[in-house]
């Protein structure tokens, strides 16, 4: 959401001018039952500015744009799940032999 919101502020969206202050951005969970219809999450940081937004999102552009970097399917591999809907896309059994009771 803070990309969007980002995409927002430079005026990204067709028909939307530009918006350069958020006054806030939430995230609307809408259930439909009307004894708990749902929740709203403010989700901007108070001390949040887009152009921090804006300075993050280009650092890890840089980043991932480096030819050198790495793109990990499990950068700690410690902390990987037990079990994984998408670990097999990976193909992380082929290149770690070794490991057992995997998946």
């Amino acid at each position: 959401m803070l990309v969007e919101a980002l995409i927002l502020a430079k005026g990204g969206f067709a028909g939307i001018g530009k918006t350069p202050h958020m006054a806030g951005l939430e995230y609307w969970h809408v259930t439909g039952k009307p004894d708990s219809p749902g929740a709203i999450s403010e989700v901007l940081p108070e001390d949040m500015e887009i152009a921090e937004i804006e300075a993050q999102l280009t650092s890890l552009l840089t980043m991932f744009a480096d030819e050198k970097m790495p793109y990990l399917s499990e950068p700690n591999f410690k902390a990987k799940p037990d079990f994984s809907d998408v670990r097999h896309l990976a193909r992380v059994r082929e290149w770690r032999a070794t490991e057992v009771g995997d998946d």
